[in-house]
């Protein structure tokens, strides 16, 4: 899909200075961005990035000697998920969870894997713990409305990607997302003004 290729080449464009990456995930015709910390990216393989690797790996050590420090259990958990390592996410965010049942990073990790999985009932099941539709978070509403839209209920979901707006106007993932649900209704020039927004911020 042109219109695809172009936006991934913009965003990439956009990005590729800045400390950390819009993810981008390609699925077939799809292009969706997932958060600012999570999923795979056009412009390099997250997880294969040195800087991830070395960052995970002292992480590790450091959880070695501190099992008990629950931001450490929680930042390993958003590195394996970049580096698609689902399974190693899911038992980082649980040790974190175990030590802090409250841990909303946590909780949200265990949802986007379950979304990538294709579980959308589990990851639902997971945001609305974390408030659902009234959640604070603008990533709770983002992947909400992810799920909506692999469910085909668009207005749903461009409602949702709406409300997450209006708590983080500069969450580029959701101005992303929200373009390209809007360019696949050939919806063009709505289209343009998110990627527009999305380059303003990056």
């Amino acid at each position: 899909m042109k219109s695809a290729s172009l936006v991934i080449s913009l965003l990439a464009a956009g990005c590729a200075t800045a400390p950390t990456v819009s993810s981008v995930d390609q699925d077939r015709d799809t292009v969706v961005v997932y958060s600012a910390t999570d999923s795979r990216s056009p412009m390099y393989k997250q997880g294969e990035n040195r800087d991830v690797r070395g960052s995970l790996e002292k992480l590790e050590r450091q959880a070695e000697e501190n099992g008990r420090d629950v931001k450490l259990w929680v930042s390993i958990a958003q590195l394996k998920l970049i580096q698609n390592d689902f399974d190693g996410a899911m038992l980082a965010a649980r040790k974190a969870l175990a030590i802090d049942t409250k841990r909303s990073e946590a909780t949200l990790v265990l949802a986007k894997v379950a979304y990538r999985k294709g579980n959308l009932d589990a990851a639902e099941l997971h945001l609305n713990g974390l408030g659902g539709i009234n959640a604070k978070n603008s990533e709770v509403h983002n992947l909400m409305a992810l799920i909506n839209l692999a469910r085909g209920d668009e207005t749903s979901a461009n409602a949702l990607f709406l409300q997450g707006l209006k708590l983080n106007s500069n969450d580029i993932a959701i101005r992303a997302n929200l373009g390209m649900a809007l360019l696949a209704r050939k919806q063009v020039n709505s289209a343009a003004l998110q990627f527009e927004r999305v380059l303003a911020v990056v």
